[in-house]
């Protein structure tokens, strides 16, 4: 899988607009940690570097800041975490999370809202921690959602859920059962293909 997601950020790289000086390798690189935005003319690193040093400057509260940190990345002087390069291009990324801790409701109305907001956190690059026991539906959602941030993988576990001393036995003897039932299904499909 690695090796088809090197094959498509050089694919990029030949149409991706790129600062003076740059190296493809520097290219491929900053397509690998998402440093890409597109602009009327396709990808465009130089694009994605302005709009990350404008975000960057509006969460420092320093407006001036975003020249310097444009002319650094431009020049290749300084570069950023995957994470945060998501957030700062992310839109309606409203606030620099590169970690999150969201204490899960019980109340079915306020998991749908919880479940909204991890995804907006996942979408903007933000590693979850998930404190309290989300229902299967909800664990699906984020999955699913943690799956489409990062389908990869590339930066590791995006959730990861402590549920108290009551909910964990149900949680784990659900995320069993959903195992077995997998193993069942994929042996079932194995024997009629056979067949």
């Amino acid at each position: 899988m690695a090796r088809d997601f090197d094959d498509d950020a050089d694919t990029e790289r030949a149409d991706a607009a790129t600062p003076a000086g740059w190296t493809d390798a520097m290219a491929v690189a900053a397509l690998n940690s998402g440093l890409v935005s597109q602009d009327a003319d396709g990808p465009s690193i130089i694009t994605a570097i302005e709009r990350v040093a404008v975000r960057l400057g509006q969460w420092a509260e320093d407006p001036g800041l975003a020249d310097e940190i444009e002319r650094l990345m431009s020049e290749a002087h300084i570069s950023f975490d995957p994470p945060l390069i998501r957030a700062a291009l992310a839109d309606g990324a409203e606030i620099a999370v590169s970690a999150a801790l969201i204490h899960w409701p019980t109340a079915g109305a306020d998991e749908l809202k919880a479940v909204t907001r991890a995804q907006t956190l996942l979408a903007a690059g933000a590693k979850l921690g998930i404190a309290g026991a989300p229902s299967q539906a909800a664990l699906d959602a984020l999955d699913a959602a943690a799956r489409l941030a990062d389908p990869n993988g590339r930066d590791g576990v995006s959730i990861l859920v402590r549920p108290d001393a009551e909910a964990a036995p149900v949680l784990l003897a659900e995320d069993l059962a959903r195992t077995r039932a997998g193993a069942a299904l994929a042996a079932g499909a194995r024997a009629l293909d056979s067949s």
